[in-house]
Order: C-alpha cells, then structure tokens, then sequence
C-alpha cells in the first residue's frame, strides 16, 4: 500500500533478458491486494515475451488492485495494459487510472495483439473493473484487439469468461487502422 516508484523495470534472469509477466510494482501476483501505488517508469518485457503491465504483469486470480496510477509507458509483445497484462479468475481493478502510453513492440508480420488501456486480456471468469480511467495512447503496429479499457475478454473456457465493466472512461488515442479496436 501507498507505494510509489519512479525510474525504468526491465527484467532480467541471469544477466539475460528473458523475462515475461512484468510489472512497474510486481510481475505476477496471486490473491494478493494492491493499494494507492503510483508508478512513473517505461515497463518492458523481452523480445518475443508477454503479458506486461504499468503496475502488474498477469494476475493469477483472486488479487484486488485499487486506487493505483500508472504514468510510464508499457510495451510488449501480446497482453499489455496500463495497470494491467493480463487478469484471471475473479480479479476487480478499481478507481485506478493509467495516463500512459502502451506500444506494442511487434512488427507487422509478428502476432501481437491484445492492448488495453487498462487491462490487455482477460481470460477466464468473473474479473471487474469498476471505475477505471484512460488517458493514454495505444499503439498497436497492425496488430489487432485493442481498446481503451480492455483490449480483449478470452471466452474459448469452458466456464466461460465473465466481465462486469461499471463506469469507466476511456479518453485516449488508438490507432484505427486494425482489426477489433474498441471504441468509446
């Protein structure tokens, strides 16, 4: 709680950088509860890697994030989002607000997809968002799924994925000349 970050997170293992799942705050997180943070910093995930986010990279299920604010840039190759890569099972995102840019680093012969300016992809069943706001500008580089909150909802489950969206705005740029970009 009450956290706040200002500088650059790339991640490295062994003096390599082959990292996924990255965050300004944590890269995966797990029932876990994450509270006024502010983070200021470029997040970035490796070449060919996924799931990047201002404040988590991928949620596992179950965590509640809120009243969080990203500022720095995120960029990725697939399930990017300006508080948060990619969320699972009942995960809720409240009051929080991403005035980042988020940039896909694919090319456009590379398959990246899934930017949203809150959250890139939410997979499984019964996540929320609930008062978020975005002011960033998504990029996608001819890639496809993006939108100003989530850049896509995965229902291929067999439990189907649920998504409650209540009160969000979504006041950013995204560039229109790709498939399935959301609209305000």
């Amino acid at each position: 709680n009450n956290y706040r970050y200002a500088g650059d997170v790339t991640a490295y293992v062994n003096g390599t950088r082959l990292a996924q799942s990255v965050g300004g705050l944590c890269g995966l997180t797990f029932a876990e509860t994450i509270k006024n943070c502010e983070i200021d910093c470029a997040v970035s995930t490796a070449d060919g890697k996924t799931q990047c986010g201002g404040i988590v990279g991928v949620d596992k299920g179950y965590s509640k994030i809120t009243k969080c604010k990203n500022l720095g840039t995120v960029s990725s190759f697939r399930y990017m989002g300006g508080i948060i890569g990619r969320c699972n099972h009942n995960a809720q995102i409240s009051e929080c607000i991403n005035k980042g840019n988020i940039t896909s680093k694919a090319t456009a012969s590379q398959k990246a997809d899934d930017i949203g300016g809150i959250c890139g992809n939410i997979a499984n069943s019964n996540c929320s968002l609930d008062y978020c706001e975005n002011y960033g500008t998504i990029s996608l580089n001819n890639q496809k799924n993006g939108g100003g909150i989530v850049g896509s909802l995965d229902t291929g489950f067999a439990n189907q994925a649920l998504m409650l969206l209540v009160g969000c705005i979504a006041s950013s740029t995204r560039h229109k000349h790709l498939a399935n970009v959301g609209e305000d």
